[in-house]
């Protein structure tokens, strides 16, 4: 049991032409969708790392970020 990786579910909606799209590269590419949908973004976040901010980045970067996206936000709050 030590060698298995911890495993997150990710659930989201997508428009179905997109779902279908996914579907269709996948199937053509010999793969589930899960196991495309994971070697996609696997070598997204190797092509392009993401940034950590340190905790005084993260406190400038903050006031910025939810100024930039207020609408964003305060839709997530009204959930």
């Amino acid at each position: 049991m030590r060698n298995q990786k911890r495993i997150t579910r990710l659930t989201f909606d997508c428009p179905s032409d997109l779902h279908l799209a996914i579907k269709m590269k996948a199937l053509s590419e010999n793969q589930s969708v899960k196991d495309y949908l994971i070697e996609t973004l696997s070598k997204d976040i190797c092509e392009n790392q993401p940034h950590f901010l340190d905790k005084e980045e993260f406190k400038k970067t903050l006031p910025k970020f939810l100024e930039k996206h207020k609408r964003l936000m305060e839709g997530l709050a009204s959930r």
